[in-house]
């Protein structure tokens, strides 16, 4: 799409960098280039930028024309265009590594923890599925694991139960390994590493102008103070965005 609004070319890529960068490279003029936030924005975030004039990735729960009307890709595709041309964008943050490591730090502690939880949940709902009372912590204890597992008569249902538990001794020490107090060391060394810190301001403030550094900053920082990083049940919003990810759209 041109500036004028003017539909120029519609084509479908494959998900495969040199396909993309190819297409990019036969392209003239400015390009402006804008996806959705979703499971491959930071790889291709890092592959477009290079190659484009304005790269935005946007904020699809904030994206309200997308919501109207009917939906597919090639339709969805169209509307980013025309938010982009009207610079009607909500932009996601996408910069330097040391603000992305601290992201997968985040990830890797929330997925792991959803994991124990759902084996966990398993657990309980096995017994009670056979009216075997499970109150308390004690059914997911090493201490107390043959107690209970006598208490089951089935002994499909016993294989069962032995395998989920496990499952269980299998990622307790994972999650004890990516436990916030370990992760919010990472997030200290990250923070106090300056060997690279003069040149990460200046481009930020290319990116996101001092106002919105400074805030940056001062939120990372107020969050490993008060002991709130990756410790809440919900933490900082930028870590993990969304359980499900969108499709993938891009538009120019």
């Amino acid at each position: 799409m041109d500036a004028q609004g003017k539909l120029i070319m519609e084509c479908l890529l494959e998900t495969k960098a040199a396909t993309i960068v190819q297409f990019l490279q036969g392209l003239q003029g400015t390009l402006s280039v804008t996806f959705e936030e979703g499971t491959s924005a930071a790889w291709l975030h890092d592959l477009l930028k290079p190659h484009v004039s304005r790269l935005v990735v946007c904020d699809p729960r904030k994206n309200a024309l997308l919501k109207d009307g009917n939906k597919s890709d090639r339709i969805d595709g169209r509307k980013l265009a025309e938010l982009l041309r009207g610079n009607q964008l909500h932009p996601v943050h996408h910069g330097e590594h040391g603000v992305r490591t601290l992201k997968e730090l985040g990830r890797s502690y929330l997925t792991i923890t959803q994991d124990v939880t759902r084996v966990m949940n398993r657990i309980k709902a096995l017994y009670r599925s056979w009216a075997i009372p499970c109150a308390g912590v004690t059914v997911y204890s090493a201490r107390h694991r043959t107690e209970w597992l006598s208490k089951i008569a089935e002994p499909g249902v016993r294989v069962r139960a032995e395998r989920l538990y496990q499952q269980l001794n299998l990622l307790q020490p994972v999650r004890l390994e990516a436990r916030p107090g370990r992760t919010r060391v990472r997030v200290a060394w990250l923070l106090a590493n300056q060997q690279r810190t003069r040149a990460l301001t200046e481009k930020l403030k290319s990116e996101m102008g001092s106002e919105d550094l400074h805030a940056l900053e001062n939120s990372i920082r107020a969050a490993v103070e008060n002991n709130k990083l990756l410790t809440s049940r919900r933490p900082m919003e930028f870590i993990n965005r969304s359980k499900t990810s969108p499709p993938l759209r891009i538009a120019m």
